[in-house]
């Protein structure tokens, strides 16, 4: 992959001018988590978020049932202590189960590091979100079939929540990254960015990144096509 590197951008113009199709997002989350995609990257821009998936022939084995309760409970928005407290095991145990399931879908990171494409996916995986698609382009990468979905950013309409500072600084946060990245990036400090969400997540009346990600989807559902 290093040799020969997925052109991302050239995927991403493709998608967004011409896609192939319209694809249900939460039959994307069953070819993952029953071994028949795995995702090899994804990446945020503005408003849409993108996520691209390797056709895996022969399929592998489906996630652990346990695993993958867990990893959709943390990312529909349980926090880690309340599903260690509903399981009676250790906050380490949840964490370690939520990074092993995440493996077998193709992310090596830690729960709280998934990134957003997934997390997007994932909220789709309840039947009462069937309905919500991603605009999809198939290609060939290294002899495999690939795909890249471009997904609805849930965060796309923070400016009608937050003051503008603060949505910046949410959105990256949102993104996967972290305090000292978004402090680095914005030229400002590491208590700035803590303070600024804080305040945002005061606003909005949610904590947690993946909450927060929750929250948003909630307000402001995938409309049933991308344009």
């Amino acid at each position: 992959m290093v040799d020969n590197p997925i052109d991302v951008q050239g995927l991403i113009t493709r998608v967004s001018e011409k896609p192939d199709s319209g694809y249900p997002l939460y039959d994307v989350w069953q070819h993952l988590t029953h071994g028949r995609w795995q995702a090899v990257d994804a990446v945020c821009r503005e408003a849409t978020c993108y996520l691209i998936v390797r056709e895996r022939w022969p399929a592998r084995a489906p996630v652990r049932q346990q695993r993958l309760q867990v990893l959709e409970r943390m990312l529909h928005g349980y926090g880690q202590k309340i599903l260690a407290l509903d399981l009676g095991v250790a906050c380490s145990t949840i964490a370690a189960t939520a990074k092993q399931a995440l493996a077998c879908l193709g992310f090596d990171c830690l729960p709280s590091r998934v990134p957003l494409a997934l997390v997007v996916v994932a909220l789709a995986s309840e039947d009462e979100a069937r309905h919500q698609v991603g605009s999809v382009h198939a290609f060939i990468h290294e002899g495999a079939l690939h795909r890249i979905i471009a997904l609805e950013r849930p965060d796309r309409h923070l400016a009608r929540l937050l003051p503008p500072a603060e949505v910046e600084v949410m959105k990256a946060r949102i993104e996967g990254l972290s305090h000292q990245v978004i402090a680095r990036t914005r030229r400002t400090s590491q208590r700035t960015i803590a303070n600024q969400l804080a305040s945002a997540s005061r606003r909005l009346g949610v904590s947690g990144r993946l909450e927060i990600i929750g929250h948003l989807s909630q307000r402001s559902p995938a409309s049933a096509s991308l344009h």
